[in-house]
């Protein structure tokens, strides 16, 4: 999703209190992940290096976030990119 769009369809929509964000993961532990490595030791360890918390996000975290993104405690987040990606975009 481009800024423009996310943007224009977060302004589109708020005024019907709807929240358009885009969640930005890095890699994810995932069978699909893992079939793109080969399931290799090295390959996953490469890959984690690439993030500065020396790792890769469990589902759970990126599915705790997302709960966060949906929940009145993030009412007023919106037209946002939000990375959740161990630092990979900070680098």
């Amino acid at each position: 999703m481009t800024a423009v769009f996310r943007q224009a369809v977060a302004m589109e929509a708020a005024d019907r209190s709807i929240r358009v964000n885009a969640l930005v993961s890095g890699a994810v532990d995932t069978p699909a992940f893992r079939a793109s490595m080969g399931a290799t030791p090295e390959g996953e360890a490469a890959i984690a290096a690439l993030h500065p918390l020396g790792r890769i996000a469990r589902p759970a975290e990126i599915a705790a976030f997302c709960a966060y993104l949906l929940s009145d405690e993030a009412s007023f987040i919106t037209g946002a990119a939000l990375a959740i990606d161990g630092g990979f975009t900070a680098r």
